[in-house]
């Protein structure tokens, strides 16, 4: 690839007030994404 994905991700995320974070070590990578939850009215 071009290397966008993870960039259009966090943008995206982002506009929702959500984070991405990375946590990587020797042969394992995660991606953890958080977003707000709105509770109902």
């Amino acid at each position: 690839g071009t290397g966008l994905g993870l960039s259009i991700t966090q943008s995206i995320i982002g506009q929702h007030h959500g984070l991405v974070e990375c946590e990587s070590e020797p042969g394992k990578t995660d991606f953890i994404v958080f977003l707000p939850l709105e509770e109902n009215k």
